[in-house]
């Protein structure tokens, strides 16, 4: 069934080649006086000249602009400090976000901050709760890596590097006023960023797809077709160089978008304890984003399987192909959590923490879940299968 929700969507897309060099006339018909850049340090900044189409935009429009760069994956709340601090000293009014997720989040994170009078970490970490009262500067991106769809959504996710945790905080203020998606931009990806980007756009679909609800109709064939596709036939296109190019990138960015879109999910009750387990994995030993969801996809959908077997059974015959006479509806939807799992080690990324030389200790376990449930503030988290703090410990030993 459809639950009751509500729904605040007002991010205005420009797609195409090009677009970003609208960027400057745009934002500032929306009230930008003096601007941020926020962006990272990679060469794709230069090779691709994404930052000097920004910086000749807003000269062009007569923005005045500052410029942040330095941000990594796991984005630090240091620097996020460090931005707040500049854009209240220069009398910033709006902050452009060039990069994928990372570079988004710590920008919204930056424009909540700039009006918050105390420690943002206590907002992004929930001790603080600005519900229905929290101010940001307007925010847009320009989109080089897609995968988090931060450009899309209402939420910012920052890493703690002191505390060794890794917290979400949203309000629907915080969704971008524009997303600029340019495909020539995502060109130059490394390939070990595109295919951690890939499997972090599947995880999305997926987490909007086991539920414990039963089945959607329209909305579940939506879900299917995305994964389905995004596996066989967009996956492989993207990772051949005779193949890949612009359509197939501009493809990515938009199942990327799809992936937070909350108009795909429609009031289903959505998976949130792969994201919260993987969060932690990420804070405490710095891994990419991508890879530490492989590696919690890959322990949490077998222990979760049975508690909503034709969930899982479905999946697996829709999304990866079993076929229904494969056998029982149990050997179906492992076969599918196997043959997810291949395609995890087929496209170079890890299914167990031990693959990326990772061996946390009882201790570490223990803080991780604990961590998990601290950021949730709730005893237990999860839709397919509600889990506690010894359901989480499980889940991170099975995926050792």
């Amino acid at each position: 069934m459809i639950h009751n929700f509500q729904l605040w969507w007002n991010t205005e897309i420009v797609f195409g080649s090009g677009s970003a060099a609208k960027l400057g006339e745009l934002i500032k018909r929306d009230g930008a006086h003096k601007v941020l850049v926020h962006y990272g340090s990679g060469e794709y900044l230069q090779t691709t000249g994404v930052l000097d189409t920004v910086r000749r935009s807003l000269e062009a429009s007569g923005l005045d602009y500052v410029e942040l760069g330095g941000v990594v994956p796991n984005p630090r709340i240091s620097l996020v400090y460090k931005g707040i601090e500049l854009a209240r000293s220069e009398g910033v009014d709006y902050v452009v976000a060039i990069g994928g997720g990372s570079a988004i989040d710590s920008a919204k994170c930056i424009a909540v901050g700039v009006f918050y009078d105390g420690d943002i970490w206590d907002v992004c970490s929930r001790d603080v709760s600005l519900a229905g009262k929290m101010r940001t500067l307007p925010t847009a991106c320009v989109v080089t890596m897609p995968a988090t769809g931060s450009e899309m959504g209402l939420a910012s996710i920052i890493r703690n590097e002191d505390k060794l945790m890794k917290s979400p905080f949203s309000d629907r203020v915080m969704r971008p006023h524009f997303a600029f998606l340019d495909p020539d931009y995502t060109l130059t990806i490394p390939r070990w960023l595109l295919v951690n980007g890939i499997c972090d756009i599947m995880s999305h679909h997926c987490d909007r797809y086991m539920t414990d609800d039963a089945h959607f109709g329209y909305f579940d064939h939506l879900l299917e077709a995305a994964m389905h596709y995004l596996h066989s036939e967009l996956t492989p296109k993207l990772l051949d160089p005779e193949q890949d190019g612009y359509a197939e990138r501009g493809e990515l960015m938009a199942v990327a978008n799809m992936g937070v879109d909350e108009w795909i999910a429609w009031g289903r009750h959505k998976e949130m304890a792969t994201h919260a387990i993987a969060h932690q994995i990420g804070a405490l030993f710095d891994v990419i984003h991508g890879s530490t969801l492989t590696i919690v996809y890959s322990a949490w959908l077998p222990y979760v399987c049975g508690d909503n077997l034709p969930r899982v059974q479905r999946w697996a015959e829709k999304v990866w192909d079993v076929p229904e006479n494969f056998g029982s509806a149990e050997e179906i939807a492992h076969e599918g959590i196997r043959r997810m799992r291949e395609w995890f080690i087929s496209l170079g990324l890890p299914v167990k923490m031990s693959d990326i030389g990772i061996h946390p200790t009882d201790e570490q376990i223990d803080r991780m879940a604990d961590q998990v449930l601290m950021v949730n503030k709730k005893p237990c988290t999860g839709s397919v299968k509600k889990l506690y703090k010894d359901d989480i410990i499980q889940i991170y030993r099975n995926a050792l």
